[in-house]
């Protein structure tokens, strides 16, 4: 019997909460697993997470506590 593939995480942190924002419009104009949203955190960061068709989970940030 084979074991179920382990489900990875990939982390990226952007530049802008623009590039967080047209990586999002990418992910669906090309209809990929959107798990959630562009949305500002508390913490003053901004992300955003998609699947791959493996189940694995690609997760944007932006940092975005300098901006203001």
């Amino acid at each position: 019997m084979l074991a179920a593939a382990a489900q990875c995480q990939f982390l990226a942190f952007l530049d802008s909460k623009a590039e967080i924002d047209e990586l999002f419009a990418q992910w669906k104009a090309v209809h990929a697993k959107i798990v959630s949203q562009p949305e500002d955190k508390p913490r003053k960061l901004r992300k955003s997470m998609a699947a791959d068709l493996d189940g694995n989970l690609i997760r944007v940030f932006y940092d975005f506590r300098g901006d203001m």
